[in-house]
């Protein structure tokens, strides 16, 4: 029992220093940014916002109703977001998770999926669910389906989105459009921390996929990841 009480005492600790490391970082960004000063919206080049036709940004989420409130409060708070259309794609089967995206007028549809492996490990595993629902979420809304999206930022739901979040992906969007070596942006960072990434303008190239915070063309997804995509996915 006592050693249950001070494991119990210790996640609380825990969990108290990451929420105020979250705020820091939150705040040393929106600092930054202010200091850079505001861009201006990247100009269309025949099409919408950063020259994309119909963008889109999904939130990926299981069953975490209070990290996808979280999500969409500051992802419906970004200046660009009305040139996007937000979805939430859900693999849990949670009527909460479904109830919270429907509070959120943006929200354009909560797309959900269902259907387990077929019984042998690796099919249990997390790591195949989860590959199997960016599979499908990524379908869904770049594939040749009445969706049929131009771009699409892909968020997982316990992320903590910059104030720049979206102009970011609206300013880079030219790049993936002019130079056929490049196949994602991102926005995450390992080091991504104020005392290491302090130059909010600096962009940079890397031949890691850093995942979590993503965007991708259609063309990207129909003619060359999605006939490749393996059967075992990780």
């Amino acid at each position: 029992w006592r050693t249950a009480k001070l494991l119990g005492r210790a996640s609380d600790v825990l969990l108290a220093i990451d929420q105020r490391i979250a705020a820091a970082v939150l705040a040393a960004t929106a600092a930054a940014v202010a200091a850079a000063g505001p861009p201006p919206p990247p100009r269309p080049e025949g099409g919408g916002v950063g020259g994309m036709a119909s963008p889109a940004a999904v939130v990926m989420t299981h069953t975490r109703a209070d990290m996808l409130s979280r999500c969409l409060d500051q992802l419906f708070a970004q200046p660009l977001v009305s040139h996007f259309a937000v979805y939430v794609s859900e693999d849990g089967g949670s009527a909460q998770v479904r109830q919270t995206a429907a509070k959120f007028a943006g929200v354009r549809e909560v797309l959900s999926w269902r259907g387990g492996g077929s019984g042998k490990t690796f099919e249990q595993s997390g790591f195949a669910k989860i590959a199997k629902h960016f599979r499908l979420a990524l379908d869904a809304v770049l594939g040749e389906s009445t969706r049929a999206h131009s771009h699409a930022i892909f968020i997982e739901d316990d992320l903590l989105l910059a104030p720049d979040f979206l102009l970011l992906f609206a300013s880079a969007a030219p790049l993936l459009r002019t130079d056929p070596t490049l196949w994602c942006v991102s926005a995450w960072h390992d080091q991504g921390f104020p005392h290491v990434a302090t130059d909010p303008k600096r962009l940079l190239r890397t031949d890691y996929f850093p995942g979590l915070g993503w965007m991708i063309g259609a063309e990207t997804w129909n003619a060359e990841l999605k006939p490749k995509w393996p059967t075992r996915a990780t």
